[in-house]
């Protein structure tokens, strides 16, 4: 589907774009002067290229100025830039950093309602649902209820649990050779994702990031899996299954991406914080080993199963 699909119809479902925020507003406290005179550029023009230069300026920012003070203004910025030019995809990123990041600002309702209403427009089934159903559990008294249950049809009234129950045991229909449904199993992490986007207090969340991990695992989109890997890591760091998820990056990053130098640091990362953990002699094992091939490994093992015999 076109990234520019007319987003006219959100504003008849009654969709907050920014309360309140002018284009003309931001003046960001940056000193990245090619970003503010992006930014100017396109409030002079606004032109779809102008635009798009700025949302992909703004998102190189915010990722490697992950604590810049003026960094909500530009995701702000660049959201309503990306909405004003359709540029559909660049606005469903920033609403889901805007969402995850700042749980608790008061247009967080109303960006969850929106990212859903934008998934749904991209055939993004399971999303959409996850995070209709969590939006209504949270304001049932929404003056959007009658849109979410239009939008949600059968799927009205349920629980998101169950919804991401049946989710999932659709995983398992019409498998293909690896004995999972791709498409299904994609959809599943997808939700995971949304619950998790929307719920991100609930205590089922690590557990279903950790969930959509595993499927993704089977799916071997490993970047996808490292990123669920750090969102537990860095959101819920208290989670049981923390530990175990910082050890199995470490192994993807060796194993499945070849990057030894990634894969030490994990491995060091989590015998830092774990060095009593029964994995720990295994996370030792690996990072002291790493620069060697299987060859060598097996020979060594093989060298020291023959001194521990004699």
């Amino acid at each position: 589907m076109d990234s520019r699909i007319c987003l006219s119809g959100l504003v008849a479902l009654g969709i907050i774009l920014l309360v309140g925020c002018k284009n003309d507003d931001f003046t960001f406290s940056t000193d990245n002067e090619a970003l503010q005179n992006s930014y100017n550029e396109y409030n002079n023009n606004k032109s779809l290229d102008a635009a798009a230069g700025f949302a992909t300026l703004s998102m190189q920012y915010i990722i490697n100025q992950p604590e810049a003070k003026d960094r909500k203004m530009v995701l702000e910025a660049a959201l309503m830039a990306s909405k004003e030019q359709q540029l559909q995809s660049a606005a469903i990123n920033f609403l889901t950093i805007l969402i995850k990041d700042y749980p608790r600002d008061k247009n967080t309702p109303d960006r969850i309602f929106e990212l859903a209403t934008l998934l749904k427009e991209l055939n993004k089934e399971a999303a959409g649902n996850t995070l209709l159903l969590s939006y209504i559990n949270q304001n049932k008294n929404s003056k959007n209820k009658k849109e979410v249950d239009t939008l949600l049809g059968d799927h009205a009234g349920k629980t998101v649990s169950d919804y991401l129950l049946e989710t999932g045991e659709r995983i398992f229909i019409n498998p293909d050779p690896i004995g999972i449904n791709r498409a299904a199993a994609q959809s599943y992490v997808d939700a995971c994702e949304a619950f998790a986007i929307a719920n991100p207090d609930n205590v089922s969340a690590p557990d279903y990031l950790y969930r959509a991990a595993d499927v993704s695992k089977t799916l071997k989109t490993h970047s996808k899996t490292l990123t669920l890997y750090d969102w537990i890591i860095q959101r819920y760091p208290e989670y049981e299954k923390a530990p175990e998820v910082l050890f199995l990056k470490g192994f993807i990053l060796q194993n499945d991406l070849i990057n030894n130098e990634a894969a030490r640091k994990a491995y060091g990362d989590f015998l830092n914080k774990y060095p009593n953990h029964p994995m720990a002699e295994s996370a030792s094992f690996l990072l002291e080993n790493i620069d060697k091939t299987d060859d060598e490994i097996l020979k060594m093992l093989e060298e020291k199963s023959k001194k521990e015999v004699q």
